[in-house]
């Protein structure tokens, strides 16, 4: 199963809002483009997730227990960006040689560490 955050929070919209189009206006999406996302996420789960009595999208007994997990998926992204936002905000300068996109972890290690906390040991003695 390979379904995205993006996709997990059109689907989540379209249950909160009750149809495709009020949903794609709140996301600044297009209907068609919000189907389509409907589609692959019921195609990546081999389920279907809405009953489709004419325009109407009703939920179907799956598509509750999905609404769950995508919540709570949606959830826990939130707290990992949060995270994410408090550690940047203390975060410090890093030296120029631990800048990069690959840092050597262990060399760097020091400096990626919260302050006052001993970087973690790695290789020999490292359980010691």
């Amino acid at each position: 199963m390979n379904i995205t955050f993006r996709q997990l929070r059109v689907f989540t919209e379209v249950v909160r809002q009750g149809s495709v189009q009020r949903a794609a206006e709140a996301l600044h999406l297009s209907a068609p483009a919000v189907s389509m996302q409907i589609r692959e996420i019921e195609s990546q789960v081999g389920l279907v997730l809405f009953d489709r009595p004419g325009r109407r999208r009703v939920l179907s007994t799956e598509c509750e227990y999905f609404l769950v997990y995508s919540r709570r998926l949606q959830a826990t992204l939130k707290e990992a960006e949060a995270f994410r936002y408090f550690l940047l905000r203390r975060a410090r300068p890093i030296s120029p040689e631990c800048s990069g996109s690959r840092r050597q972890w262990p060399e760097c290690a020091d400096e990626l560490a919260a302050p006052g906390q001993a970087r973690p040991r790695h290789g020999k003695g490292a359980n010691r």
